[in-house]
């Protein structure tokens, strides 16, 4: 039997086991049971009008925070991270409840200790059976009889929520293999496709290039560029988005700093050398009085000694101090121990030595920190707008970073860390306010919003260069083909005597080709080509800095229909992409409402 002692004493090993098992799957506390919260206020995520509380995603989050998989990495990343899966099942479970996907009980109960159980348990260490060294169905039944005499609650309150993991796993299984199943290839498409990879041109083409209408001889309007950008608005539409650049004021230890980390190792010296020495009491000494992780002993070189402790000071002693000398960022004690000073004093040469090293990080104090903070004060009270910010950079010479158009939704800035309150603040400000200052680590900020772009079809101003330089290139592709379509021609030799250039060869070239040699991607004269019969010329064809006229020289088209492997490979191409595409397809129509900013939440 297991006991209530070893559920307490295995159950988070338990966890950790479930929480490396799922993966994708990390294990969250109270996940939400009917999954629908319609009404609340605090609402981080809506998908197809479903309202779901920020509780339960900061539950989620403080799960995964927890994983050693996350242990070094960014909360933000961890949140981002977190709420793409959120997002992900939550869209999902609608659709399961729609099509009524469910795991029933003897599911459940085949997963958890019947015939087909879940991975994860049957890995776990405590199921186990120790006498034959394999996992014990019956082990798993114990448990959960005796788990819930657990005073506690956690042990239950763990597994129920790994045991709902494994039951959304288990609907998405069939959600995809219904995607699977449903999954459809005519043999039409199968033919054409087949008879596009296997049907193949040679052709010989000349080129006039675009340029050799000069920019002088065009003349685009405004009026022109106003109704392409009517025209075509499809193409410029913008999310909404904010532009802002920022000041960083470091936060640097000062001399006074520096020397506070000095006298801290000067003043311990005395009490090292009067510490017995022996390992164990060294130990204890420098795990009390050092920074960071620094390893008890380890062996340095006699060079590395001299070089970075010793160098006014040729001999080794037994049991010496040296130090405190520069390293890193703050300042080391060097011990020599005994055993290896000894060698040295018997005439032996030794290429290394045991030492131990306290360490004292050097911080900036309350005094550095109020001086750094005066400073980026000072520069937000006194250069409150845009253009005073941007004239102040200039003339104390400070570094101007920028960030552009940030979208609604980005929680990242380069350089800072966790820059959450910068955001809120960005997100809520209007053009040209400059901010008060922010505290991000060992650094304040001041940040100034720059510009505002509106979610919808660009501005004119800037998409007007680009927009001219298209109607240029079409009106002298138009020019160039005007002068083809008029011009007594019968071959490419014809063309050449009026155009000039020279007459080239390409062979092999296939329907699915997406670069062509030495043209490159030019897809209107794969389609030209192949939409022209053996032994014609092509009309005049567009192309991406040249007009062509092609011949089609030979024509090779498949001897059989045999698509059958064809139509096998789409197949499977369209069901390993089912799942994929019907998330994305999903994801469109259920409106996605992302109140992470709104909430300060990222």
């Amino acid at each position: 039997m297991i006991s209530l002692e070893s559920i307490r004493r295995k159950t988070g090993l338990v966890l950790l086991v479930i929480g490396l098992g799922m993966g994708a799957f990390i294990l969250m506390d109270l996940m939400s049971a009917s999954g629908s919260r319609k009404g609340v206020t605090n609402i981080v995520l809506q998908v197809f009008e479903d309202e779901y509380d920020l509780t339960e995603f900061q539950q989620r989050v403080q799960s995964a925070s927890k994983n050693q998989q996350n242990q070094d990495r960014n909360i933000s990343d961890v949140r981002d991270s977190e709420f793409s899966s959120f997002k992900r099942e939550k869209i999902f479970e609608n659709q399961f409840n729609k099509l009524s996907i469910e795991v029933s009980k003897e599911e459940n109960k085949d997963m958890i200790y019947g015939d087909n159980v879940h991975p994860v348990l049957k890995q776990s260490e405590i199921f186990i059976n120790p006498e034959t060294g394999l996992f014990d169905n019956q082990l798993v039944v114990q448990y959960l009889q005796n788990v819930s005499n657990d005073q506690t609650g956690q042990g239950e309150i763990s597994f129920r929520s790994f045991e709902k993991q494994i039951q959304y796993a288990r609907k998405e299984q069939k959600y995809n293999v219904l995607l699977f199943q449903s999954s459809y290839v005519t043999e039409e498409f199968a033919l054409s496709t087949y008879k596009k990879q296997n049907s193949f041109r040679d052709v010989s083409y000349i080129s006039i290039p675009i340029t050799t209408i000069a920019d002088s001889f065009i003349t685009i309007s405004n009026s022109e560029i106003k109704d392409y950008l009517k025209n075509n608005s499809d193409q410029y539409q913008q999310e909404e988005s904010r532009s802002f650049s920022y000041v960083v004021f470091d936060i640097v230890p000062s001399e006074t700093d520096s020397n506070i980390a000095k006298i801290y190792l000067e003043n311990i010296k005395d009490e090292w050398l009067d510490f017995e020495s022996n390992d164990s009491s060294n130990s204890i000494f420098v795990n009390k009085y050092s920074d960071g992780n620094t390893s008890d002993f380890y062996n340095i070189s006699i060079e590395e000694l001299k070089n970075n402790y010793i160098a006014k000071s040729p001999l080794l002693y037994n049991n010496q101090i040296y130090g405190p000398v520069v390293s890193g960022e703050g300042y080391s004690l060097l011990k020599l121990h005994k055993q290896d000073a000894s060698k040295l004093e018997k005439g032996k040469s030794l290429d290394s030595v045991r030492v131990s090293v306290v360490f004292k990080n050097v911080f900036a104090g309350s005094q550095s920190r109020k001086k750094v903070f005066a400073e980026a004060g000072s520069f937000c009270t006194n250069n409150n707008n845009k253009k005073l910010f941007n004239q102040a950079i200039i003339d104390l010479g400070l570094t101007k970073r920028i960030k552009e158009e940030m979208k609604k939704g980005e929680t990242n800035i380069v350089g800072l860390n966790d820059p959450s309150e910068i955001i809120t603040w960005v997100n809520g400000s209007n053009e040209g306010d400059v901010s008060s200052v922010f505290s991000l680590d060992e650094k304040f900020v001041v940040v100034c919003l720059d510009l505002i772009k509106e979610k919808g079809t660009k501005n004119i101003n800037e998409v007007e260069t680009e927009i001219k330089s298209i109607l240029t290139k079409k009106q002298k592709e138009n020019i160039i083909i005007e002068e083809i379509n008029t011009a007594n021609y019968n071959s490419l030799s014809d063309l050449i005597d009026i155009f000039g250039g020279e007459i080239k060869n390409i062979k092999q070239i296939s329907f699915n080709d997406s670069q062509i040699p030495g043209l490159g991607q030019e897809l209107s004269f794969i389609g030209s080509v192949f939409a022209t019969n053996k032994g014609s010329l092509t009309a005049p064809i567009k192309g991406q800095s040249n007009i062509y006229v092609a011949y089609v020289d030979s024509i090779v088209n498949p001897v059989d229909s045999n698509f059958y492997g064809v139509l096998e490979q789409l197949k499977n191409t369209s069901k390993n992409r089912s799942l994929y595409d019907a998330f994305i397809a999903l994801e469109k129509q259920a409106e996605v409402v992302d109140n992470r900013i709104n909430l300060n939440y990222y």
